[in-house]
C-alpha cells in the first residue's frame, strides 16, 4: 500500500493498519516461537560477546519499541485475546466488502453522525479518538474518514491483478485521480507523489485514448500544483 504523508505536525496513525494491531501482535508471538526464530544468527552473535553495563544500556536504549526485551518472559495470548483478534480480522474483511459498490466511493460531505459502512468498529473508535484532540473535531473526523476511505480504495486498485476487470480498474482510477488535488490540499499526499500516482492512475482511466489521457494529465497537474500552494 502506498504510504501517505499527513499534515505537518500531525502524528498520523495509519488507522486501517491500526485496527489490526492486536492481530498482528498475536501473529508476532506465534512466529517468534517458531523453530526458525529460535536460531537467529544475530541473537547467537550477541550471546557470544561479553556484556558490559554500557553496551547493555545502549542496546536497551536503541532497541525498537516493538521488540520485546530479551530478559523478560514472553506471555502467550489468552483465549480472549485470540478471539478478539479474530473478531477484528473478520470485521476488516466485512467492511472491505462494502467498497465493492461504486456508489459508496464518493467522499463524504457535511457532518458525520454515524459510522460509515466501510469503516470497522475499531477503526471508527480510533478515528473519533484522534478527531477529538483537534480544535474542530467534526471537520477532522470528516477528513480522517475520507482519507481512510481513499486509502482503502487505493489499496483496492493497487491489488487488482494486471489485466483483470478493466472496467473496475478504470472506475477506481478515475475516482482516485479525481481526489488527488484534495488530498494534496489537505497535506495528506505530497504534490510530487500525487503527480506520479496520477500519471499511473490516468493510464488505467484512459487505457485506449491517448489524446484524452494527455489532456487529463495536464489538467490534473495544474490542479495539483494549485492545491500545493500555501493557503
Amino acid at each position: 500500500m502506498t504510504i501517505m504523508r499527513d499534515k505537518p505536525g500531525f502524528n498520523w496513525l495509519p488507522v486501517a493498519a491500526g485496527a489490526l494491531v492486536l492481530a498482528g501482535g498475536l501473529g508476532y508471538w506465534w512466529t517468534s516461537h517458531s523453530p526458525e526464530s529460535e536460531d537467529r544468527p544475530a541473537a547467537a552473535a550477541a550471546a557470544s560477546q561479553p556484556a558490559s553495563p554500557v553496551s547493555e544500556y545502549e542496546a536497551l536504549m536503541n532497541k525498537p519499541v516493538s521488540a520485546p526485551a530479551s530478559d523478560l518472559p514472553e506471555v502467550p495470548p489468552t483465549p480472549e485475546q485470540v478471539a478478539e483478534a479474530q473478531k477484528v480480522a473478520t470485521e476488516q474483511v466485512q467492511v472491505a466488502q462494502k467498497l465493492e459498490r461504486p456508489e459508496v466511493w464518493k467522499p463524504l460531505t457535511g457532518g458525520i453522525k454515524d459510522k460509515p459502512e466501510y469503516v470497522s468498529p475499531m477503526e471508527w473508535q480510533m478515528l473519533k479518538g484522534v478527531a477529538e484532540r483537534h480544535p474542530d473535531p467534526q471537520a477532522e473526523l470528516l477528513r480522517l474518514t475520507n482519507f481512510l476511505r481513499y486509502n482503502k480504495l487505493l489499496e483496492k486498485w493497487q491489488d487488482l491483478p494486471k489485466g483483470s476487470d478493466p472496467a473496475l480498474r478504470q472506475a477506481l482510477a478515475e475516482q482516485l485521480s479525481s481526489e488527488l488535488p484534495a488530498r494534496v490540499a489537505n497535506g495528506e499526499v505530497d504534490a510530487k507523489d500525487a503527480l506520479q500516482q496520477g500519471t499511473t492512475m490516468l493510464r488505467d482511466a484512459y487505457p485506449t485514448d491517448a489524446k484524452a489521457r494527455k489532456k487529463a494529465e495536464q489538467s490534473l497537474a495544474a490542479q495539483i500544483q494549485k492545491a500545493a500552494q500555501p493557503q
